[in-house]
């Protein structure tokens, strides 16, 4: 593709920030351009992801089945890219619907080809990524916002909430816990029942606590799993595709446990998505640790393997 076909502003557009006009031709100079007509799907919910689109001219909207209505999540239009989702994905599906609006131009970028510009051109390969990263960020907080209710107000008596609501834009960050409050969250688990002062305390100088603001997701379906993690404070949302609609099947509290059923998965991937529905501080623990605390007397090894199979019965 010739540089001279693309808009003559395609150096401000986010995908290619810090990239040179040489920078961008090289990496477009392989890439085709699509026309699709208004009404034709540009990708489908549940098709293999393997590339991503930058709309030139035209507008696309990113439609998704909730509760058998299809909702409109965003209007992209000229400088907007689409499907850049499932280059940070282990299982790379479309999660949305991806429709022409009006009639458009896009140039189609294949991930595997992205990906072997690492051997080519590092650097242009790296601030791609890290363009790519940072759109993709946004995206899926704008996604969880759309899929996520309204969020209630933090819980009054959360020790760990900051003076004021933090908004669904802003990040997760770490906290610090007093290992008292560790403790009580791991003993209210039901993954730990019948733990003991000592086993907690071997959990608990392994965990990470994070807060989570509304909206923000903590992982999503078809991620790659490997930790488990408990609900300090807060309340999260389990949302997952229910014959064919996206759904929220559950909510978790303070003392629920998630993400623990992959240890026991031939493949290790969550097969649901979690979100914070209220300003959520989680205690994450990550499976080598889990199984280094839980191993180190037989009594708790086997109290730690009869909880995980009573959860996974009472799961399935």
């Amino acid at each position: 593709m010739d540089l001279k076909d693309l808009p003559a502003n395609i150096v401000e557009l986010p995908l290619f920030g810090e990239l040179s006009r040489d920078d961008i031709a090289g990496v477009l100079k392989r890439c085709s351009k699509l026309f699709l007509s208004a009404g034709q799907h540009l990708m489908k919910a549940g098709e293999l992801a393997d590339c991503c689109y930058l709309i030139l001219k035209g507008k696309v909207e990113i439609r998704l089945k909730q509760h058998r209505e299809v909702k409109t999540l965003a209007t992209l239009e000229a400088g907007h890219l689409v499907g850049e989702m499932g280059l940070f994905r282990d299982k790379p599906y479309r999660i949305a619907d991806a429709v022409i609006v009006r009639d458009s131009q896009l140039v189609q970028l294949p991930y595997h080809y992205l990906k072997r510009l690492e051997g080519v051109a590092p650097d242009v390969a790296a601030r791609l990524t890290r363009n790519l990263s940072e759109i993709a960020t946004t995206r899926v907080r704008s996604l969880a916002a759309s899929i996520a209710p309204a969020a209630a107000s933090p819980p009054a008596d959360d020790p760990a909430a900051p003076a004021q609501t933090q908004g669904a834009g802003a990040a997760p960050e770490a906290v610090t816990l007093v290992p008292i409050q560790i403790k009580m969250a791991l003993a209210r688990c039901p993954m730990f029942e019948g733990f003991d002062q000592d086993d907690l305390q071997r959990l608990g100088d392994r965990v990470q606590a994070t807060r989570y603001p509304a909206g923000q997701p903590v992982f999503l379906a078809g991620d790659r799993a490997d930790s488990m993690y408990v609900v300090a404070l807060g309340r999260l949302l389990v949302v997952a595709e229910v014959d064919g609609d996206i759904q929220e099947v559950a909510s978790l509290t303070a003392g629920n446990c998630f993400g623990e059923l992959a240890l026991i998965n031939a493949e290790p991937v969550r097969s649901a998505s979690i979100l914070a529905d209220t300003l959520a501080t989680i205690l994450r623990i990550g499976y080598d640790d889990l199984r280094d605390a839980t191993a180190w007397r037989p009594r708790t090894r086997e109290r730690f393997e009869a909880n995980l199979a009573r959860l996974a019965v009472e799961r399935s």
